[in-house]
């Protein structure tokens, strides 16, 4: 960092004592800036005698006008020096901190990524702010140890497609060994393998989970300036935050798969209690991520909201089969409480609860099982009762009755405001347009569930 002697001239007194020092010279001096220009003192002729002001090997500018520059010159630099110093360091604790804040950053930030695409890309997409590369990718242990594979990569390392073997190339070596590398004029290194982006430096973090080797962090450069074992601390921390956030990923995958079969099972017992509403419940989650989408939910709320619609008949498992239509208001009754009960104790169906409980209250207060009014029913509910309403009323009942969807919006519009919010009406009738109409039944599938809802 180039600090400016013209600043250090204008604090702490430092150009009286200066001036002292040149008044024992007897003649007239002064001092300029690395461009000439004055700084202190008269303009001298151009062929004054003159000499450097410095401090370390950085030239700060001149002394200039008499034979005694040369002293003067080498006071003026020691005078300079503790201050240069001072701001060396303040600039360095500076630099530091603002590394200490982004990896913080960048820790709360992984901490709430749990989707591995999604969390390789913010490893990525933050490396180059911490640590300057050209060059970035994140390489991952291929099943069955068949080797390393970029999973990821930004700049040229985007099109990385070698396949290393543990202990093969310096990656491999890294992975093999656990230990982080510095590996300035890779080339000339022999474990060295030439891939199809060319590189020059190269800094290769090994990523460790639960005691063994995931995979390597790579950063590489092509100019001149090599990496610092600073640009190596900093990578390694990166490196340390990305390997904790990578196991939670991969543990959050393992339970959602499990999570998944479950609701699988779950979905296939609901439907076979009713034939006519096969695929039901993914038709009436995904018409309520389109309404959740055109409310400008929040995506968190969205992920919620699309698992308490594909299980909001849930409850419906324990009911005796073929009941009568005069039933109905104990079939609503029993099922929405049933599910709740269910759901309960499974920790990952907390949040989803609410959707599942109260999706048959009206909004004009007359529903079951609370009758609830208004905004007094959860939002999620009051989306999932007109996708539930919608489905049902193109796809029948148990009866086998349909209507055309254009005669379900009337009844949806008929019924705004005593059975239906208006607003989750209004915002349906304006995207149902978008809506895939099904004329054939289809499978529900969890894995559906858990894709992205945000686009």
């Amino acid at each position: 960092m180039k600090t400016s002697l013209k600043k250090l001239l204008a604090k702490g007194g430092l150009s009286e004592t200066f001036l002292k020092l040149a008044d024992l010279t007897g003649e007239p001096v002064a001092v300029v800036d690395l461009n000439g220009g004055l700084l202190w003192g008269k303009p001298s002729p151009l062929d004054a005698p003159r000499a450097p002001v410095t401090v370390g090997e950085e030239v700060m500018g001149w002394v200039v006008g008499n034979k005694g520059a040369q002293v003067l010159a080498e006071a003026l630099g020691k005078m300079v020096e503790p201050q240069v110093a001072s701001r060396a360091l303040a600039a360095e604790t500076l630099d530091t901190y603002r590394e200490l804040s982004l990896l913080y950053n960048l820790g709360e930030s992984l901490a709430t990524s749990l989707e591995w695409e999604e969390l390789i890309d913010k490893i990525l997409a933050n490396l180059t702010k911490i640590v300057d590369c050209d060059a970035s990718s994140l390489m991952l242990l291929q099943p069955g140890n068949l080797g390393l594979m970029a999973a990821a990569g930004r700049g040229q390392d985007a099109q990385e497609k070698l396949l290393l073997k543990p202990g093969e190339g310096i990656a491999g070596s890294v992975f093999a060994s656990g230990r982080p590398e510095v590996v300035n004029d890779a080339l000339k290194d022999p474990r060295y393998v030439k891939g199809p982006a060319p590189i020059r430096h190269l800094i290769c973090i090994p990523l460790r989970q639960a005691g063994s080797n995931m995979g390597v962090l790579n950063l590489s450069r092509t100019g001149d300036a090599p990496f610092t074992s600073r640009d190596l601390k900093l990578a390694s921390a990166l490196g340390f935050q990305a390997s904790l956030a990578l196991a939670n990923s991969k543990h959050y995958t393992d339970l959602r798969r499990n999570l998944t079969g479950t609701i699988d099972s779950l979905v296939a017992a609901i439907e076979k209690l009713d034939q006519n509403q096969e695929g039901h419940s993914r038709r009436v989650a995904n018409h309520a991520l389109a309404i959740g989408k055109g409310m400008k939910l929040p995506g968190s709320v969205l992920v919620r909201l699309k698992l308490a619609a594909v299980l909001h008949d849930i409850g419906k498992i324990g009911l005796p089969e073929n009941l009568p239509s005069h039933y109905q208001r104990m079939i609503i009754e029993r099922h929405t409480r049933a599910g709740a009960e269910i759901l309960k104790p499974i920790a990952h169906m907390k949040d989803v609860i609410e959707g599942v409980m109260f999706h048959h209250e009206n909004y004009d207060g007359t529903g079951l099982p609370f009758r609830l009014k208004g905004d007094k029913i959860p939002v999620m509910a009051r989306v999932i009762a007109v996708a539930d309403a919608y489905d049902r009323y193109t796809k029948g009942n148990q009866q086998g009755k349909r209507l055309r969807p254009v005669q379900a919006l009337d009844r949806l519009k008929h019924d705004s405001g005593t059975r239906f919010d208006p607003h989750v009406v209004a915002v349906f009738l304006d995207i149902c347009g978008d809506l895939e109409v099904e004329e054939t039944p289809s499978q529900s599938s969890a894995a559906d569930i858990f894709g992205p809802v945000v686009r």
